[in-house]
């Protein structure tokens, strides 16, 4: 049996669980224009991701370890999984475009100013996905998870080290929740990170194998989170009560001075989702080339690799405002949104159950 490239292990998937949360909390309270307190927002999301989590994790035992779209071509053929497996591919490219954008702040976290620095940057991050396709095992687990924990290090001892800390690149993560679209356009994008990484995690368990675990984990992740955003809100207020202007807002973080220890656990909770963000864009761009290399064998990974680099950089460089990451665009299509980032899980949920009661897998 075949087994995926991408199997991740409960550390992993932690990881992954988080990205679930916040996704599910974006997706609900932008597409469906709610405004909420940040500490409820997040509660919502949990509750919304769940769910999701869960089908993934039986998703992944149905497949057998094996690749998505070997699974869905057993299950339903191939005209379908090519189809959706395309599907997938070009939501990772928009996603990767979005995450990408977010992902310039790396410039300045690392106090790197010149654009030849990024590229280079950037280049590590695609030859460490790299990696990933071509089943190096052990350096396809340092690669995914290794070089963004390395330089999320190097933030980290920035924060603890530092009495001065920039956040310009981190606002994303601490927007005004009063009017949730001002300033974090590219937040919009993250959801799609979601189905993205649905081709990652259905080859993650052995068949058989129990992923309760890793998944309950995954979310005690996302607790540790709440908990540092409800101490932080207990600092501020003197009581659990959570209030929207209590949290900091678009124009209080342009530059920070860390000396106290609510200072310091704001720049913990922005650094965390700024690793998690890191790890999204790989498993993005690794979704998007092994989609389109696996419908054109005669090109190579590589070849893929840095021709998705190039169209990143001219989307982000050179076209920009593109129209995929223009704001106006996608609020007006918040519903579609909504409506694909549910619908493409349920049609590879729906052709995996099918598949599997047809004896197929």
């Amino acid at each position: 049996m075949k087994r995926s490239h991408f199997a991740l292990t409960p550390l992993q998937l932690y990881i992954v669980g988080f990205t679930l949360v916040i996704s599910g909390t974006v997706i609900l309270t932008n597409a469906l224009k709610i405004t909420l307190f940040p500490f409820f927002a997040i509660l919502i999301g949990t509750v919304f991701a769940l769910p999701v989590g869960f089908l993934l994790g039986a998703a992944g035992s149905i497949t057998g370890g094996r690749p998505l779209r070997e699974a869905l071509t057993l299950a339903v053929g191939k005209p379908i999984a090519v189809t959706i497996s395309v599907f997938v591919s070009l939501f990772s490219l928009v996603a990767a475009a979005g995450l990408l954008q977010f992902m310039t702040g790396l410039v300045n976290l690392l106090s790197v100013v010149s654009f030849p620095s990024f590229i280079t940057i950037a280049s590590v991050l695609l030859v460490a996905g790299y990696g990933v396709h071509c089943g190096f095992d052990a350096l396809g687990r340092f690669s995914l998870f290794g070089v963004p924990l390395l330089l999320a290090g190097l933030v980290l001892l920035n924060i603890l080290s530092s009495s001065q800390f920039d956040f310009r690149y981190l606002l994303p993560m601490v927007p005004d929740w009063s009017s949730l679209f001002d300033g974090a356009a590219v937040t919009l994008l993250i959801p799609f990170t979601l189905p993205i990484l649905l081709i990652n995690l259905t080859g993650s368990f052995p068949k058989g194998k129990k992923s309760t675990k890793p998944l309950v984990l995954s979310f005690a992740t996302g607790g540790v989170f709440l908990a540092l955003v409800a101490l932080r809100d207990v600092l501020v207020l003197g009581s659990p009560t959570v209030s929207a202007a209590a949290y900091p807002t678009i124009a209080a973080l342009s530059v920070l001075r860390i000396d106290s220890v609510l200072e310091r656990i704001d720049a913990i909770i922005c650094a965390a989702y700024f690793i998690f963000m890191m790890v999204a864009l790989i498993a993005c761009l690794c979704s998007a080339v092994e989609g389109f290399a696996s419908l054109t064998p005669r090109i190579r990974r590589p070849v893929w690799t840095w021709g998705l680099c190039a169209v990143l950089f001219v989307l982000l460089f050179w076209v920009r405002p593109a129209p995929l990451l223009n704001l106006s665009v996608i609020l007006h299509l918040r519903y579609l949104l909504l409506a694909v980032f549910l619908l493409i899980p349920a049609a590879c949920f729906g052709c995996l159950f099918y598949g599997r009661r047809k004896g197929r897998l």
